[in-house]
């Protein structure tokens, strides 16, 4: 029984990217990462690649962090394609703050909202809802910022939306035509942080007892005998 491979991954993260098993049967499988419950951990990887009889036994640690592959047959090849490791998304609570109307702000430009803005309108004086999260609308500050302005959703409200060079702080102020005294208020908006992808988990890896040893046997496998 050898090593044909191995992954590591952190506690809570997820995988996604193509694993390829080339079989005790000499057939190429094609594994899609980060199904639910199937391969989007390497907990759930390990269950699917056991039960799928390709000739290679994967077997993980008590933490899910670290899966190793092994196989009695030297046919038995284990890759990867676009392989990445995802670190789920957080959130944090967002208010408005400061003078004026306010100002909004997220930790990244790629980030999402969800929530709403409660606003008291600069047109009319009616109380207004504006719904957070809104695919190419109101999900990023950049398309939030934008429907405050020319045929924007929210263009009509008396208010503008300035937004800063890098995209993470929207400052909310009265538009010279409002008629009325607008506001701005927030009620459970959430900052939806962007996940993290780390590329290049790893498969596999070979030791020597120095610098100067040569290897022998088909890489593919992490038996590979040294010649010194």
């Amino acid at each position: 029984m050898g090593v044909v491979g191995a992954m590591a991954l952190d506690a809570g993260d997820t995988l996604s990217g193509t694993l390829n098993v080339v079989g005790s049967d000499g057939a190429s499988h094609n594994i899609s990462l980060g199904t639910a419950n199937a391969t989007d951990n390497l907990t759930n990887l390990a269950s699917t690649i056991n039960g799928a009889g390709y000739g290679v036994t994967a077997s993980v640690n008590q933490d899910g962090t670290a899966l190793t592959f092994t196989s009695a047959d030297a046919n038995v090849v284990v890759s990867g394609t676009n392989i990445a490791e995802n670190t789920a998304a957080t959130s944090s609570n967002v208010t408005i703050q400061g003078s004026n109307l306010g100002t909004l702000s997220v930790g990244g430009a790629s980030d999402t909202l969800t929530g709403k803005l409660n606003v008291i309108s600069g047109a009319d004086g009616s109380a207004q809802t504006i719904t957070l999260g809104t695919t190419n609308s109101t999900d990023t500050l950049v398309n939030l910022a934008a429907s405050f302005s020319g045929t924007g959703a929210n263009a009509g409200l008396g208010i503008t939306a300035a937004l800063s060079n890098n995209n993470t702080t929207i400052t909310f102020s009265k538009a010279s035509s409002a008629a009325f005294t607008p506001s701005v208020a927030s009620s459970n908006v959430m900052d939806v942080a962007a996940p993290a992808i780390g590329i290049g988990s790893t498969l596999g890896s070979i030791s020597v007892a120095s610098a100067g040893d040569t290897l022998a046997q088909k890489i593919g496998r992490a038996s590979c005998r040294e010649r010194v």
